[in-house]
């Protein structure tokens, strides 16, 4: 195991598992996911002779979240999601492993937001109205002004009930 991925014996070759084609969700290292010694299945995405290199994913393997993302997410539903990165432009939230969209900066607040991060950090969850949905580009657009009030408040407060019969079980 390495940051930039995992070392695959494929029967004694060994190829290279890139972090980025592990799964669908961003994986910081794969120890994370993957451990020494477990089998796993994986396509060979590119053989390379010259440089006795082999390319694997097993990414590719695992169903897509974003091939079904419309039947699961309508545009003008509120949801809730957790910021996982605040950038000049806005920020990034996911709705599910596998699936961010983006908050762009003039959907953070009703006024207007100079600098994203005085406005939400990553971690926070946060309701959010959904904008616009293109599978195919793999991107949503998400707005945090523009969600329901009232059912955001509600999905918050059903999520933290959640939480505490979970943490009481």
């Amino acid at each position: 195991m390495r940051p930039f991925g995992a070392f695959v014996d494929i029967g004694g070759a060994d190829g290279l598992l890139h972090v980025s084609e592990i799964g669908w969700t961003p994986v910081s290292h794969p120890r994370d996911v993957l451990r020494v010694g477990e089998r796993i299945q994986v396509e060979v995405l590119r053989l390379d002779q010259e440089r006795s290199r082999i390319a694997l994913s097993r990414k590719r393997l695992l169903s897509n979240p974003w091939e079904s993302i419309e039947e699961r997410y309508k545009v003008n539903d509120t949801i809730l999601v957790t910021v996982t990165r605040v950038i000049d432009f806005g920020a990034f939230a996911q709705l599910e492993p596998g699936i961010e969209g983006l908050i762009h900066i003039s959907e953070l607040a009703d006024i207007t937001v100079a600098e994203p991060l005085k406005m939400v950090s990553s971690g926070d969850r946060i309701p959010v109205k959904i904008l616009r949905i293109h599978p195919d580009r793999q991107r949503i657009g998400l707005s945090r002004r523009q969600s329901d009030e009232i059912i955001g408040q509600a999905l918050l407060e059903t999520e933290a009930e959640s939480y505490e019969i979970r943490a009481a079980e």
